[in-house]
């Protein structure tokens, strides 16, 4: 009896502890309990991947037992914020027409490539949902090849941001080409930043950032540069130089990506179409 009293006062306890949050969540949403009734357990259990899925479509129709769970999964494995998940998945769907399905797919791929480059996932997204309008722009493959991009970015120290602004600067014809001249003027050598701006026109932002190393060249010759060359050949590309130099100092781990990392990524890219 007393086994018996415990288990119906723990559902008890369950009953109104779920009560409470729905009623919480209606106060904070405006919806009905009528309305919410069905999701009564996703409000228990996901109720900041609810509330992230409302805020981006703004309706309850994305938010289905199937959505919420792979919401839950992708904070759950990746670190990342429910809100940043559901904008990142928002905006694939809106570039690519993906399901919703599809483009949380998109987002665990991104979380796999960080952790095969020993990357924090967190990080790389927290870092795309922070530059959506540069996404919304650049974003090809459901969005792959920014989540590739953010990844190398975090790779050299820096992040999507810093890659935003290398786009831009490049995109910017006269005003590039008028700055990779004086660039190769005061360094002595030509800066050519043809194949990165096409690179960048074409989306293609982390082959556009490896040539832009090619460019800059190595930590040694970036030293033997007077303060006033290293300002101008980091204007060429759109940065401080203090992003130059992280650049430049973490390349090596770009070069060091290990083929059986990209072959794990080619397994994972398959298993997520």
């Amino acid at each position: 009896m007393k086994a018996l009293l415990v288990g119906v006062l723990a559902i008890g306890a369950g009953l109104v502890a779920m009560g409470k949050k729905m009623f919480d969540f209606a106060k904070e949403t405006g919806f009905s309990f009528t309305q919410l009734r069905k999701f009564a357990p996703a409000i228990m259990f996901a109720g900041e991947e609810t509330k992230a899925l409302l805020h981006e479509f703004g309706s309850l129709k994305y938010v289905t037992t199937e959505n919420l769970l792979a919401m839950k999964m992708l904070t759950f494995q990746y670190g990342v914020s429910a809100a940043a998940a559901a904008e990142i998945t928002e905006q694939i769907m809106a570039i690519s027409g993906l399901s919703f399905t599809v483009a949380a797919n998109s987002l665990a791929w991104v979380g796999e490539l960080a952790r095969a480059n020993k990357v924090a996932p967190a990080a790389v997204m927290e870092d795309l949902a922070g530059n959506m309008e540069f996404f919304a722009t650049y974003a090809r493959d459901g969005g792959k090849n920014l989540g590739q991009a953010a990844v190398e970015a975090r790779k050299l120290g820096l992040s999507i941001a810093t890659t935003a602004k290398m786009a831009e600067s490049l995109l910017d014809f006269e005003s590039s080409i008028e700055s990779s001249m004086e660039a190769s003027i005061l360094i002595g050598r030509h800066v050519n930043l043809d194949k990165a701006r096409q690179l960048a026109a074409l989306g293609k932002t982390a082959d556009m950032q490896r040539e832009i190393l090619k460019q800059v060249g190595s930590q040694a010759e970036l030293e033997k540069l007077l303060p006033i060359q290293r300002k101008k050949l980091a204007a060429a590309f759109g940065l401080g130089v203090e992003e130059l130099s992280k650049m430049v100092m973490n390349q090596e781990k770009l070069n060091r990506m290990a083929k059986g990392q990209h072959t794990a990524m080619d397994k994972i890219s398959i298993l997520l179409k």
